[in-house]
């Protein structure tokens, strides 16, 4: 019990580094404060975006802090909103998408003891979308705060880092015939309504012969929560 203890407290300890070590590249305007869970408050000026993309079939992502979505849609396409620092271009057949550092926002949100929720008031937001024919045959993802977001795209290897955040996916497909393997330092593991670990952290894997897709996660503080659409 008493190491359970001292391993929440080390991992919150260590998320409020890196909450720390955020609201120092946002800037002077943005605070870190507690109440009854950590809190980043800012006012910096969002920016808008909105890009037409080319076909592609891989998806690189290394972001700093916002939330993302990945989703069905009439076309390619990215949209949302940040700060700066975003840089988006394709090469051959993938798209890539970084940020310069920390990417500024002005958003909030909260981390209380077994649950993880993001404002959205300012918060950054990008969203990708691909027709709905398409299969992506590699989405590999790193978020230092924020939620990841993917639904009904069809992906055969995912690979999601997330520093502070949710993982959610909800994908096309069986789970008896993917691969998964990850682990979670604070939070939940649940997949297709099956739990993993105890809350305070854990560990899930799954492996077939030759398999479909492959997922693949590595999440810090946060809960991940991966259903498939068919039986």
């Amino acid at each position: 019990m008493k190491k359970t203890i001292l391993r929440i407290a080390l991992i919150m300890l260590l998320a409020g580094g890196i909450l720390a070590l955020t609201t120092w590249g946002f800037g002077a305007r943005t605070s870190l404060y507690f109440d009854q869970g950590f809190h980043i408050a800012g006012s910096n000026q969002r920016s808008e975006v909105e890009e037409l993309l080319s076909d592609f079939r891989h998806i690189d992502l290394r972001l700093g802090v916002t939330n993302l979505n990945l989703r069905h849609g009439n076309d390619f396409r990215i949209e949302g909103h940040y700060n700066s620092g975003l840089v988006i271009e394709q090469r051959d057949d993938t798209l890539f998408v970084t940020s310069s550092g920390f990417i500024r926002q002005g958003g909030r949100f909260t981390i209380n003891v077994g649950r993880i929720s993001f404002g959205s008031s300012g918060g950054g937001s990008l969203t990708i979308t691909v027709p709905s024919h398409v299969e992506l045959a590699s989405v590999s993802l790193d978020v230092g705060v924020g939620n990841i977001h993917i639904r009904d795209v069809a992906i055969q290897d995912v690979d999601l880092t997330s520093g502070v955040g949710n993982i959610d996916m909800d994908l096309p497909g069986s789970a008896e015939r993917v691969s998964w393997s990850g682990t979670v330092g604070v939070g939940r593991i649940a997949i297709d309504g099956e739990r993993y670990g105890t809350g305070v952290g854990g560990s899930a894997s799954h492996r077939v012969e030759e398999p479909e897709a492959v997922i693949r996660f590595d999440a810090g503080v946060g809960n991940v929560n991966i259903t498939f659409q068919n039986p």
